[in-house]
């Protein structure tokens, strides 16, 4: 993992959305029934990401960034 420099966490009331009809929920041709699969990508005791896998097939990859003092403390 690539580290980054510290970014400024945004509040949700701050976000906007730049489609505002963004369809959440299952895609064309999903199975509803089906969940999405989660790998949790673990250094040691940190979690470094979070893969998230919809049952369409769309991978998303959450990087988890900790602050110097949690890095230390594990």
């Amino acid at each position: 993992m690539t580290p980054m420099k510290p970014t400024r966490i945004i509040k949700s009331h701050a976000v906007t959305s730049a489609h505002p009809n963004t369809h959440v929920g299952h895609s064309a041709g999903a199975i509803p029934a089906a969940k999405p699969i989660v790998r949790i990508v673990r250094n040691g005791n940190l979690v470094e990401s979070l893969e998230i896998t919809c049952p369409c097939g769309e991978t998303i990859i959450v990087d988890c960034m900790y602050d110097a003092a949690t890095e230390l403390a594990s």
